[in-house]
């Protein structure tokens, strides 16, 4: 019971923070993932507008998916665990 229970709240925890981020979040949460570190690239491999990408990294911020570093936005642990259990990736 408790298993199931666990399984539940985990569902409707990605089901919220897909339903934030939205398709253009996950876009860019996985190009953070494949690589891309800059505003630059994450605006012209995800065909995205600065002013959405201001909106979405800040989300990621706030939910703790991505953060800054020396080198650009990296993602965090959390942010693969949602790639593995929202997208069925295999991290």
């Amino acid at each position: 019971m408790g298993l199931d229970e666990t399984a539940s709240n985990i569902s409707k925890e990605i089901d919220s923070t897909r339903n934030l981020l939205g398709e253009m979040g996950e876009l860019v949460l996985r190009l953070i993932y494949q690589g891309c570190r800059l505003d630059d690239e994450l605006t012209r491999f995800g065909s995205i507008t600065q002013e959405c990408l201001d909106v979405r990294i800040t989300v990621l911020r706030e939910l703790d998916l991505v953060r800054d570093d020396d080198d650009g936005y990296e993602i965090t642990p959390a942010g693969e665990k949602y790639l593995e259990i929202a997208l069925g990736w295999n991290i």
